[in-house]
């Protein structure tokens, strides 16, 4: 840098010097740095800011390709790969800075869930459920995570709407299609009133079966009256002297 000028000789005598150029040399920034605002490997969908040591100036590259418009002192980074930047003042270009690699990992593909049998049962019953991975499994019941249920099958004794969602690298998949189990309550009976029969060969006696369940009505012993669909209480008539099991079905529930 500075001013330059000539001087012609001719005959041995010099001329007036020239005019001066100056000539003006602009130091090279210095090389940047780039801090990370956050974790530098997330799942998809995810993003980190990374922010350069210079507060003007800057061009960020991915992978050695420069990023279009990004230009100011932060980037928002949302793919893999190796980001630098560089600076330029006075239209002088830094060395690019030391790279950050940033690593997205892929969320795992929806799982699916499959059934060992009905998803309709009566109280006390089960159904094994399924997923489609091996491994990372978390189960819910109605969107909220089952203890220590992590394994590939669960055994479903609840009603309710069970899903599940498979990690992998730390990243969740979406929860699967929801497998709603309905569970058919028992039905509760008592038997009221047990009336004659004595031990005199014609007589009848009766048997009120009472509860609030709608359903079959049938015993053991004698045949005896219509077993159709009933509504409880109920009454037995016509018995004939002897013990008898009552069961009432809704459903398939006993």
């Amino acid at each position: 840098a500075g001013d330059y000028t000539v001087v012609t000789t001719s005959g041995g005598c010099p001329s007036l010097p020239s005019t001066a150029t100056t000539v003006t040399i602009n130091p090279t920034p210095a090389t940047p740095t780039i801090g990370a605002g956050g974790p530098i490997t997330f799942c998809s969908g995810g993003s980190v800011t990374l922010t350069s040591s210079s507060a003007t100036g800057n061009q960020w590259s991915l992978n050695g390709t420069p990023i279009g418009g990004a230009i100011n002192q932060t980037y928002s980074a949302t793919a893999s790969g190796d980001y630098t930047v560089i600076v330029t003042a006075s239209g002088c270009p830094s060395t690019a800075s030391a790279a950050t690699t940033v690593t997205v990992n892929p969320a795992p593909a929806t799982p699916t869930i499959g059934a060992g049998g009905p998803t309709a049962f009566c109280s006390g019953g089960s159904v094994t459920l399924t997923s489609s991975s091996a491994t990372g499994n978390q189960w819910s019941l109605n969107g909220t995570p089952i203890g220590g249920a992590t394994n590939q099958t669960y055994s479903a004794t609840a009603a309710g709407d069970y899903t599940v969602i498979v990690t992998a690298s730390g990243c969740p998949s979406l929860p699967s299609a929801a497998t709603t189990i309905t569970i058919t309550a028992n039905p509760v009976i008592t038997v009221g009133t047990v009336t004659n029969p004595s031990a005199c060969a014609t007589a009848t006696g009766s048997i009120q079966v009472n509860g609030t369940a709608t359903g079959v009505v049938s015993w053991t012993g004698a045949a005896v009256g219509n077993t159709g669909s009933v509504t409880l209480p109920y009454v037995i008539t016509g018995l004939a002297a002897g013990t008898y099991n009552i069961i009432i079905t809704v459903g398939s529930c006993p």
